[in-house]
């Protein structure tokens, strides 16, 4: 079986429950936070019906949607596994609060990383940042992904396994992630 629940120092990653809902329409919905995401309904009770229609993907292992917490349990942000295919999966509705003096919203996209690559054994991280995301593209770029194609909104990559290990450690140090 799966482990879903993802831990690293000072972050811990859990299944998104229909409790999350409010949260995630505050994050989601927050002009500065979402404005480089897909657009979110204001409204809980659409959030509630999308993460209840989201848990049954989860029962087939198709897709997980994660609750970023720190070790006290605060909730930080979400972040998701989706589309997955033969070879490769993709990182999304990652989102986090601002100040996370531990770099959480890092530990976490990390951990998704990881766990697509050794626990469900894909080889391909496929993943989209808004051009005008620039501390996200900053930060995507600095493992040397493929730019596979761009719109007037986005540019789309891929990170292979190898070159996500071969940038990682490199990453970790010159971000000064513990």
């Amino acid at each position: 079986m799966i482990q879903l629940n993802l831990k690293a120092e000072g972050v811990q990653l859990r299944l998104v429950e229909k409790e999350d809902a409010q949260f995630i329409v505050d994050l989601r919905t927050n002009h500065k936070l979402g404005k480089n995401l897909s657009q979110t309904s204001e409204k809980v009770d659409d959030q509630i019906n999308w993460i209840e229609n989201y848990k049954k993907k989860e029962l087939d292992l198709k897709e997980f949607y994660f609750i970023i917490e720190d070790s006290k349990k605060t909730k930080w942000g979400t972040v998701r596994l989706y589309n997955f295919n033969e070879n490769s999966f993709t990182i999304g509705s990652w989102i986090c609060l601002p100040n996370n003096k531990d770099k959480i919203a890092i530990k976490a996209w990390l951990l998704c990383v990881e766990f697509g690559f050794e626990k469900l054994n894909f080889d391909v991280l496929l993943f989209d940042v808004r051009k005008k995301n620039r501390s996200v593209l900053y930060y995507a770029k600095l493992y040397q992904p493929t730019t596979i194609s761009e719109d007037e909104l986005n540019y789309f990559f891929m990170l292979e396994k190898a070159t996500f290990y071969i940038n990682r450690e490199k990453v970790i140090k010159l971000l000064n992630v513990k």
